[in-house]
């Protein structure tokens, strides 16, 4: 719609969520992850070749969820 200030401030809430998930894990790990976070699937398991969201890469997820307010 052209309002540039609320396409920034948009931006700026959810880009850290965007940098955690696509540098700390495979994408489909991390999407199924944040998913279960937010209770829309009931679990975030993944089969072979693809292996569970590292302790540090949930830390990270989870404070970028926070950041974009999709957790409290």
């Amino acid at each position: 719609a052209g309002d540039l200030a609320t396409a920034t401030a948009a931006h700026r809430k959810l880009e850290p969520l965007v940098r955690a998930v696509m540098t700390h894990v495979p994408g489909t790990v991390a999407a199924k992850y944040i998913l279960h976070g937010l209770g829309r699937i009931a679990s975030p398991r993944v089969r072979l070749p693809l292996v569970p969201v590292s302790e540090p890469a949930r830390n990270a997820i989870r404070a970028a969820m926070v950041h974009a307010g999709l957790l409290n």
